[in-house]
């Protein structure tokens, strides 16, 4: 018996990185899962590598940013499945612009589908959530969703922070009703190379400085993070082992907070 046996998970931007690691892991754990994404034809890959692995599994197109996507949501997961247990806010965007080199429509994006894009989906997940009995939330912030970095990626960090206290004023207002929300802070990730850049776990130098990141000895844990790793977190907090865990921030990051 898997941790999420016969329950129903949305994940958004399931369709590659650490959101198909999300997806595949949920059913690798028994659940159903919706893998909903802007590009459609990599939520029907991770689909059907899903249901290659023997697990249940759907494709929605969804622009996170975009409230009749969400609506269509909803009215696909009551037609389908008739009740919803988890939701995974991953999906997300990010430029590197400070605040005064970032444009009007740059901080605009990002700010749609970072932090607007979050609160759409507890908008329309929570009703569901509650005829359920409860459910959990994950939404996917960043540890520069608590701290400033360099001063630049502003429009970033802006959403970043807001999804983080986001998370806490929905544990708070929806708790009562069982519904735990909780936020998922994942530090550098290792710089996928080669052609597999797609996969969780592509091939690649783990020790590879990100693009826009510190060297490798910045982190504690003397590495950077996988895709997996991240996606065990969003397990956790999803799964009944986190059943009194609501309104955290729980840091994947090697330690490079604690430093």
């Amino acid at each position: 018996m898997g941790l999420l046996s016969g329950q129903l998970a949305v994940v958004t931007g399931a369709g590659r990185g650490q959101g198909r690691a999300e997806a595949e892991l949920f059913a690798d754990h028994g659940a159903s899962v919706v893998v909903a994404d802007v590009d459609t034809e990599n939520a029907e890959r991770v689909v059907a590598s899903i249901r290659d692995g023997g697990g249940e599994a759907v494709a929605v197109t969804l622009d996170v940013s975009e409230e009749a996507g969400w609506e269509a949501l909803v009215r696909t997961v009551e037609a389908d499945y008739g009740a919803l247990d988890c939701l995974v806010n991953n999906a997300g965007v990010a430029r590197s612009e400070s605040i005064t080199d970032e444009t009007v429509d740059g901080w605009q994006h990002v700010v749609d589908v970072d932090l607007r894009g979050v609160w759409l989906g507890m908008k329309h997940a929570i009703p569901l959530l509650r005829a359920n009995g409860g459910g959990s939330i994950v939404n996917v912030s960043s540890i520069y969703g608590v701290r400033g970095g360099a001063g630049d990626s502003a429009a970033y960090h802006a959403a970043k922070g807001g999804v983080t206290v986001l998370t806490k004023n929905a544990a708070v207002g929806y708790g009562p009703e069982g519904i735990r929300t909780n936020s998922l802070h994942p530090g550098y990730m290792r710089r996928p190379m080669g052609p597999g850049a797609d996969e969780p776990e592509a091939d690649g130098d783990e020790n590879a400085a990100p693009s826009h990141g510190p060297p490798v000895e910045a982190v504690p844990l003397g590495r950077f993070g996988r895709s997996s790793e991240v996606a065990s977190a969003a397990l956790f907090l999803a799964s009944d082992l986190a059943s009194y865990v609501n309104g955290v921030e729980l840091y994947v990051d090697g330690g490079y907070l604690a430093a």
